[in-house]
């Protein structure tokens, strides 16, 4: 693939958190790898002998923030902080693999699932998950062709369609702030990489580690 890309940084930053229904995990005292077992309230140690299990459901294709790696197993930046959490506190993580985003979004709201290892709180969220504070933050950005006239602003893409995935925090943020811009919703990121390889192509908005995981990705599929 000859073309180019190009990225301009939006004014979005996007929060990624740990998502409990319950707050015992937010109240518990910051961790790292040689911390001692973290105290617990007794409301804390009575609410794990409840619930030794927390149903844990990973985007399974958000790499490097979260993904299921070649063997599915659980990977990234969120699962790091997730094993540490079960190694430290009583408790176990039960990792439910669901299909995409959507799907994991629908279990949440039925109560089928407890917890995200990644995700932005959005007003329709936070109906129904209860959102520690974050632990890791990005930028939002928006990747054009090289022989764009100029870095568009958000604002500049209207009549443009701008490639999102379904019900990821960028495309709640599209649909509540830029309703004028048609968006093209893909399931998930590897569908829109498909697009971004094809000659449809279209502006995506996404957060850096994403396209950095797509850039990698189009290098790889260009050099076979």
């Amino acid at each position: 693939m000859s073309d180019k890309y190009s990225l301009k940084y939006g004014s979005l930053l996007i929060f990624l958190l740990v998502s409990p229904v319950l707050l015992l995990l937010t109240s518990a005292p910051t961790l790292s790898s040689d911390c001692p077992h973290p105290d617990l309230t007794p409301e804390e140690l009575n609410w794990v002998e409840n619930h030794p299990v927390v149903r844990l459901a990973p985007d399974p294709n958000f790499p490097p923030i979260e993904y299921l790696d070649d063997n599915g197993a659980y990977a990234g930046i969120a699962a790091d902080f997730v094993y540490l959490l079960e190694k430290k506190l009583p408790l176990k993580f039960e990792i439910v693999i669901l299909e995409n985003w959507s799907e994991i979004l629908k279990q949440a709201r039925n109560r089928n699932i407890d917890m995200f290892g990644a995700a932005v709180p959005t007003p329709e969220r936070l109906q129904y998950m209860t959102f520690s504070r974050p632990y890791a933050e990005f930028p939002a950005v928006v990747l054009v062709r090289s022989s764009a006239d100029h870095f568009p602003t958000l604002s500049e893409l209207r009549g443009k369609r701008v490639a999102v995935v379904a019900d990821y925090g960028e495309h709640d943020y599209m649909v509540r702030n830029y309703p004028q811009i048609p968006l093209d919703v893909v399931p998930d990121i590897s569908s829109g990489l498909r697009q971004l390889a094809s000659v449809r192509w279209m502006p995506w908005f996404s957060i850096w580690p994403q396209l950095l995981f797509i850039f990698k990705k189009m290098v790889s599929l260009t050099s076979k």
